[in-house]
């Protein structure tokens, strides 16, 4: 699940100043926290941080929470900030525990994490957040069929969580099961259409299995939101060459290669595609500078040329090491967050 939202700076109150109230948070802090809350479980990062800010000054519980809010956008230091000044927050009831744990978890105290949201759970059994971040725990410690079971008790609690489908999609993504996976990134579509990185994560579900058609259609919407993504531009390039349309392989590479003139596997993959429009000068002199520029698959790259030379072809080229993408508004969402 890289790196999705920008954080409306000025509207964040200084953390010195949160540190400062002792006295109870009144009803409009409350109503502000849920509001931050609600648009977590939507996916609204920005609307989060701003509401979350407004709770009032010093609660912890607030900071908690907060520090999930700011960890999605992949802000790690101002959640890291957050999450230390509710570190020694004495949790009374479902809600401080999960904030607590969430806490824990961006400071990566996994053991921690999962003793607090262990304890909301014994408070309130359908507190749907306690179970996500029971999830998040558990992904993080290579436990991806236990986060599963969580995520899918949060959706039998709020089946309308954008934030527990995105989740869904990403377990489902690392255990294989990609059909599923899209499945649940079409959910969240469904639910926020202004989240448009689903559509990529969708995209990305879709050509592990084999559905090329319906992942030229989530790359088509996310690209008109995000013209200038360097890894949908890739993706829809090799999806284009694989369903044999190398016109438009070459011409989705061209425009990456504009964008950054030294992705190696770009020029790899474009002259591959020139080849099958016949263009074979163009496809080696492409696959050269992809030697050039990555020579830790020139052996790749040297069987390409072999092929062309000898009249053959060859399929694009994939890294030998597969990259998890963070998105600007995601740590992991995409792992949805920490949903890209």
């Amino acid at each position: 699940m890289t790196k999705l939202l920008l954080a409306a700076a000025l509207l964040i109150l200084p953390h010195h100043a949160w540190a400062r109230l002792k006295k109870a948070p009144g009803p409009k802090a409350v109503q502000a926290l849920q509001a931050g809350l609600d648009a977590l479980n939507r996916l609204d990062f920005q609307t989060c941080t701003r509401s979350i800010s407004k709770a009032g000054r010093g609660w912890k519980t607030a900071h908690a929470y907060r520090a999930m809010c700011w960890w999605s956008q992949g802000n790690n230091a101002k959640a890291k900030e957050d999450a230390a000044a509710a570190a020694d927050l004495k949790p009374n009831d479902a809600e401080s525990f999960t904030a607590r744990g969430l806490a824990r978890y961006v400071l990566k105290d996994l053991p921690g994490a999962q003793k607090d949201f262990s304890a909301a759970l014994r408070k309130n059994y359908g507190y749907s957040l306690a179970f996500l971040g029971m999830a998040y725990t558990l992904n993080s410690q290579g436990k991806p069929e236990d986060a599963l079971k969580n995520v899918e008790q949060a959706l039998r609690n709020s089946p309308e969580s954008a934030l527990a489908h995105v989740l869904k999609g990403t377990i489902l993504q690392k255990l294989g099961r990609h059909g599923e996976a899209a499945e649940a990134f079409s959910e969240v579509v469904k639910l926020n259409p202004e989240f448009f990185w689903a559509h990529y994560y969708g995209a990305k579900a879709r050509k592990e299995n084999n559905d090329y058609p319906k992942a030229l259609e989530n790359l088509g919407a996310f690209l008109k939101r995000y013209p200038e993504h360097q890894e949908a531009l890739y993706l829809k390039g090799n999806i284009l060459f694989v369903t044999k349309d190398h016109a438009g392989a070459v011409e989705a590479l061209s425009r990456l290669i504009d964008l950054n003139p030294r992705h190696g596997l770009a020029h790899s993959n474009r002259g591959l595609a020139k080849a099958q429009t016949g263009d074979k000068d163009g496809a080696v002199e492409d696959i050269k500078k992809a030697m050039e520029l990555d020579p830790k698959n020139k052996d790749k790259f040297q069987a390409a040329l072999d092929a062309i030379a000898g009249g053959g072809s060859s399929g694009p080229i994939e890294d030998s090491k597969k990259e998890i993408s963070k998105t600007p508004e995601s740590n992991e969402v995409a792992e949805p967050f920490q949903a890209r």
